[in-house]
C-alpha cells in the first residue's frame, strides 16, 4: 500500500469503521500523516451510482445515506476569505465549481464576482434541478479531468476532495487549469473535528475515502507550487484559499503522532458513548412527556444514533428542527422538520448540534429548558 501523497510504502491500519458497506478501513502514513482508506471497490462503486436524491434516512454508522446538505453552510467562509482580502480580479474572471451540488457557491458567484456566466461539474442530475436552466450556469456532468480546453482565475472545490480516490491527481488537474496567479479556494472536512468527548455518530463513513488535518494538506498544495493567501480552520471544517506560482516548495511537517493519538482517543470515546446511549435514551424518554410542546433541534446523523441505540421515543416530541434537512425535505420520521426561522414557543428543547451558537440559542422564543448533547455524555 502506498500513500497518495507522499508515495511512500509506509501505511498503518489505525482504526476499522462501524457498519460500513464496503469494508472500510483507516490507514495512517507514517511518513507525511496522511489519513486514508482501503475499500471493497466493487461495492464502493455500487454505492457510489447516480441516485434519483429521495431522501429517506440518515444513518449513524460509516454506511452513507444520501442527504448531501453540507455544501450549503460553507459558501460563507469563503465569501468572508475575499471579504476580508478585497482581492480584484480582472474584469470577468472564468471561474469553476468544482462539484456544484444544489447551486449554492455558484449562484452567490455570479452576483460577488459580477460575472456573466460560471462553470460547473455536477454529475448527478436530481440535485441540479433548481438552478440547471440558468442561462448564466453552465453544468458539466462528465468528470472532472475530461475538461481540458480551459483555465480557470478561481477553481472552487468544496467538501469534495475527500471523496476522491485519487487526490493527488485531482489536485494536479487543478493546478494545472488554473491560469498565472489563479485563485483556488478549498474547504474540507476537519478531522480534528473529532477531538471532542462527545462523538456518538461515526466520522469515517463510506464516501470519504480520505480525511484531512491543516498541516498536511496546506503542505502538499504549497509544495505543489502555490502560496497561501489565507485560511479559516474552525472544528469542523478547513478553509484555504490559495494563489498558483510557477515555483514549487518543499514545506514537510509530519502529523503521523498527532493524527495517530487523535484517532485512537476518537475510537475510545465513541465505544464509550454508544455504550451510554441506551441509558441516556431510557432518561430522554422520562424527561419529554407527550403533553409538553417539545422539539428537537439538530437532525443530523447524531438523531439517528439516539434512535437506533437510545430507543429515543420520537412520539413525545412535536416537530424537528433542522435549517439546512429542511431546504429538502418537510418529513423526517413521521414528524415535521422545519427551518429555526420559524419557531414558535416551546416548552423543551432536545439540542443535538455538537457546538451550538449563541445565536442559535437565542432563536427560540420564550424561556425553553435546553437539554444539551454535551451534558447527557458528560453527566451519564
Amino acid at each position: 500500500m502506498i500513500c497518495n501523497f507522499c508515495n511512500k510504502e509506509s501505511l498503518e491500519h489505525v482504526y476499522t469503521p462501524i457498519n460500513s458497506g464496503i469494508d472500510l478501513e483507516i490507514y495512517i502514513c507514517k511518513n507525511c500523516g496522511l489519513v486514508q482508506s482501503t475499500y471493497d471497490i466493487r461495492a464502493y462503486e455500487t454505492s457510489n451510482l447516480p441516485t434519483t436524491g429521495e431522501f429517506k434516512n440518515l444513518i449513524c454508522d460509516a454506511a452513507y445515506s444520501e442527504v448531501r446538505v453540507g455544501k450549503q453552510q460553507m459558501v460563507k467562509y469563503v465569501k468572508q476569505a475575499f471579504d476580508n482580502l478585497n482581492i480584484e480580479f480582472k474584469e470577468s474572471p472564468k471561474i469553476l465549481d468544482m462539484k456544484s451540488a444544489r447551486g449554492d457557491f455558484a449562484l452567490f458567484a455570479l452576483d460577488y464576482f459580477n460575472i456573466k456566466s460560471i462553470d460547473c461539474i455536477e454529475e448527478d442530475d436530481y440535485i441540479t434541478t433548481t438552478y440547471n436552466n440558468n442561462p448564466r450556469i453552465n453544468i458539466h456532468q462528465e468528470k472532472y479531468y475530461t475538461l481540458q480546453d480551459k483555465d480557470y482565475d478561481l477553481i472552487y472545490s468544496c467538501h469534495t476532495l475527500e471523496h476522491y480516490q485519487n487526490p493527488s491527481k485531482y489536485l494536479t488537474w487543478i493546478r494545472d487549469h488554473l491560469t498565472d496567479n489563479g485563485m483556488f479556494y478549498i474547504d474540507v472536512p476537519n478531522i480534528e473535528n473529532i477531538d471532542h468527548n462527545y462523538n456518538i455518530d461515526e466520522f469515517f463513513y463510506d464516501k470519504h475515502l480520505f480525511y484531512y488535518d491543516f498541516e498536511t494538506l496546506k503542505n502538499y498544495i504549497l509544495n505543489l507550487g502555490f502560496e497561501l493567501i489565507y485560511y479559516n480552520v474552525t472544528p469542523q471544517n478547513i478553509g484555504i484559499l490559495f494563489k498558483k506560482l510557477n515555483v514549487r516548495g518543499s514545506y514537510i511537517k509530519n502529523q503521523y503522532s498527532n493524527n495517530k493519538q487523535l484517532i485512537g482517543s476518537y475510537k475510545n470515546n465513541i465505544k464509550q458513548n454508544r455504550d451510554k446511549i441506551s441509558k441516556v435514551g431510557k432518561k430522554l424518554n422520562k424527561i419529554f412527556k407527550p403533553n409538553e410542546i417539545n422539539v428537537i433541534f439538530g437532525c443530523g446523523r447524531p438523531l439517528d444514533a439516539f434512535i437506533t441505540y437510545g430507543k429515543l421515543d420520537l412520539s413525545n416530541f412535536e416537530f424537528l428542527i433542522d435549517d439546512f434537512l429542511s431546504k429538502i425535505t418537510n418529513k423526517l420520521y413521521n414528524l415535521d422538520l422545519i427551518n429555526s426561522n420559524k419557531l414558535i414557543k416551546v416548552d423543551k428543547v432536545l439540542m443535538l448540534i455538537k457546538h451550538p451558537t449563541q445565536e442559535l440559542i437565542n432563536k427560540f422564543p420564550g424561556n425553553p429548558e435546553i437539554i444539551y448533547l454535551s451534558d447527557l455524555l458528560t453527566n451519564e
